[in-house]
């Protein structure tokens, strides 16, 4: 996958579905995508703002989102084997597991654990 440090780094629909979801009090931090020929079959992209972790995966007939609020996670935990990764995300009403590429997962769990070492106040 590649990384992101901004939105306007996404492909065109990507990023205008992202945008979309945004909030206007909320910050982009980064963003995981597919690349390559599967990306334009399947579309998937692992977005950590300030506030919340996104899941989106998008493919011509079908789409998930995946919205988890950072002030619901409580723990946040990598695991690395081979070439593949594990993401886990726990907390309050949360209870997720990402299988992804092995670096990917240690990229996230260190972007959202920056963030609840620095939680901003809901609003």
């Amino acid at each position: 996958m590649e990384e992101v440090a901004s939105v306007d780094e996404l492909p065109q629909k990507l990023r205008n579905r992202l945008e979309g979801l945004l909030r206007n009090d909320e910050s982009f931090i980064l963003a995981l995508h597919n690349t390559g020929l599967v990306s334009k079959l399947n579309s998937l992209v692992f977005a950590v703002t300030d506030r919340r972790f996104i899941v989106l995966n998008k493919s011509p007939f079908n789409e998930k989102l995946s919205e988890i609020r950072m002030a619901n996670l409580s723990r946040v935990e990598y695991e690395s084997k081979y070439s593949l990764g594990k993401l886990v995300l726990e907390g309050s009403g949360v209870d997720e597991e990402y299988q992804i590429e092995r670096g990917d997962a240690r990229i996230l769990a260190d972007a959202i654990r920056a963030q609840l070492d620095h939680p901003k106040e809901a609003v």
